[in-house]
């Protein structure tokens, strides 16, 4: 229907966010499922690009809201974007980069009625020599360790609820899983922590902070920054492209300032 009316010379409207799941039933596509839609349809229709439009003109190094002097980054690639939106960024849905990623579809991030021509461009052709390029903060992230089994099933009923798991760690000796909480109320939060309390499990909510970029510093650098202003890192969980840092409720958004100043910010970096 949608490839007859382009070729009737008519503007296509879609409902948005919303899916079918593998049973057939009509499903929601979480936060962001909008551009999930959007990107999933550019794929359809062998679109060679697809844009997305929002209240801000593309990815900055940092929520503009906590850090002013966060800059726009004008392109990225889809491994760094999808790092950034698993972070906690929430320009664009993690699932739409990667339907993107897999379908080779450019994404253009930009500003609705904003014609200045600012804008992120998201592809598989950006490479970059700075070292760190993002820094992304998360309140109350649902931080859970101990025995495999018990923190499994806190993970299984965590995304029952809508939680994501952002970090799942299985090992021999202790099991622990990082989850935000976006689309979580606080009461099905406060019912998860009722059910999945345990003996062998310590669940406790935290802010995290990642540092997203092609190489990044070592935590002793980030510990000497922190420390000075009474900061200290209770969690560490790291990707190829991201270093995440847990932190007591309340600290994120000092903790982002504080890590861009030191890694991004042009007059007070400490890292190149």
């Amino acid at each position: 229907r949608i490839r007859a009316a382009l070729d009737g010379g008519k503007i296509v409207i879609v409902a948005g966010y919303q899916g079918v799941s593998l049973k057939g039933e009509v499903t929601t596509l979480g936060r962001g499922g909008s551009d999930t839609t959007a990107v999933a349809l550019a794929a359809a229709l062998s679109a060679e690009a697809c844009e997305i439009y929002s209240d801000v003109d593309g990815v900055y190094s940092a929520d503009p809201r906590v850090c002013p002097q966060a800059r726009l980054l004008r392109a990225l690639n889809y491994e760094v974007m999808q790092e950034l939106s698993r972070a906690g960024a929430r320009v664009l849905n993690l699932s739409a980069v990667s339907f993107a990623q897999q379908a080779g579809i450019v994404l253009h991030a930009r500003k609705t009625g904003d014609c200045s021509g600012r804008e992120t461009v998201i592809s598989g052709r950006w490479k970059s020599a700075q070292s760190v390029l993002a820094v992304v903060g998360a309140t109350k992230c649902l931080w859970s360790r101990g025995v495999s089994k018990e923190v499994g099933r806190i993970r299984e009923n965590f995304e029952g609820q809508r939680g994501r798991c952002v970090w799942f760690v299985d090992s021999s000796r202790d099991t622990s899983m990082l989850g935000r909480t976006d689309e979580i109320t606080s009461e099905r939060l406060q019912d998860i922590l009722r059910n999945s309390s345990h003996e062998n499990v310590d669940n406790i909510l935290v802010d995290s902070v990642s540092l997203i970029g092609e190489h990044l510093p070592i935590l002793g650098d980030i510990r000497g920054v922190l420390q000075k202003h009474d900061r200290e890192i209770i969690g560490v969980y790291s990707g190829e492209k991201n270093l995440t840092l847990l932190f007591e409720l309340g600290s994120a958004s000092e903790v982002v300032s504080l890590l861009h100043d030191a890694y991004i910010d042009s007059d007070n970096a400490q890292w190149r």
